[in-house]
C-alpha cells in the first residue's frame, strides 16, 4: 500500500463528483491506504475568485508574494479555523482538478514562483474548454512542489467551424502521479509536445 497513512486533500467542484473517472481513482488511493478528504469548491465565479484564493492559502500553508516581502511568518497569518500548521500540516498531499481555464489562471496567480507549500498535484480537465491558458501552464510547470498528471492537446471538430484545442488528463495515472509528488517527483512522460490525442 503505497500511500498508507497518507492524508489527501482532493479539491472539486460538486459537479464532478459524478465523474466516475475520479471516484475511480478515488477508491484506488484509498485501496493503497490513503485517507482521502474531499474539498468542495463554490460553484459560481464570484466564489471561484474570491473564496478559492483564501482557502487554498490556508490548506497549502505557503507563504504568499507580500508576506515574503516584508519578512513575515506565514504561520502568524493563518486562519487558525483551517486545518494543520507550518510545523505540521493536517495533509501530505493536495489533488487539484481544475474544469475551467479561470481555475487555473488564479492558481497561477496566488502561488509565488518559490512555492514552499505542500505538494500539490494538478489534472485540468479542460476538454470543454476552447481556449485552454496555455501561458499559465507552463509557469505552473516551471515551479517546484507541483506535479502535473500526464496530459496533452486534444484536436476535436466542430461542424462548420476550424478545428479546436481543448486539454485531456490521464486521470487513470493520477494515484501513481500522487505517489510520485511524495517523493518530489513528475511522472517521466509528463511534458509539452505537438502531438495531438486522436479526438
Amino acid at each position: 500500500m503505497r500511500l498508507q497513512s497518507k492524508k489527501v486533500g482532493m479539491m472539486l467542484k460538486i459537479k464532478q463528483l459524478s465523474d466516475t473517472r475520479i471516484l475511480n481513482e478515488i477508491n484506488r488511493m484509498i485501496f493503497e491506504g490513503a485517507e482521502v478528504l474531499i474539498i468542495l469548491l463554490g460553484e459560481n465565479k464570484e466564489q471561484e475568485t474570491k473564496s478559492f484564493p483564501a482557502l487554498f492559502h490556508k490548506l497549502a500553508i505557503f507563504q504568499t508574494v507580500t508576506e515574503k516581502r516584508k519578512g513575515q511568518n506565514s504561520e502568524k497569518h493563518l486562519d487558525k479555523t483551517g486545518p494543520g500548521t507550518e510545523e505540521e500540516p493536517f495533509f501530505d498531499l493536495l489533488v487539484f482538478i481544475p474544469c475551467t481555464g479561470t481555475q487555473l489562471s488564479i492558481l497561477t496567480e496566488i502561488i509565488p514562483r518559490d512555492y514552499n507549500g505542500l505538494p500539490l498535484v494538478v489534472a485540468p480537465l479542460l476538454e470543454k474548454d476552447p481556449h485552454p491558458p496555455l501561458s499559465d501552464i507552463s509557469l505552473l510547470l516551471e515551479i517546484q512542489g507541483i506535479y502535473f498528471v500526464p496530459f496533452g492537446p486534444l484536436a476535436g471538430k466542430k461542424e462548420g467551424k476550424a478545428q479546436t484545442l481543448s486539454l485531456f488528463s490521464r486521470l487513470d495515472l493520477l494515484t501513481e502521479s500522487c505517489i510520485a509528488a511524495l517523493d518530489g517527483q513528475s511522472l517521466k512522460h509528463s511534458f509539452w509536445e505537438n502531438n495531438f490525442f486522436p479526438g
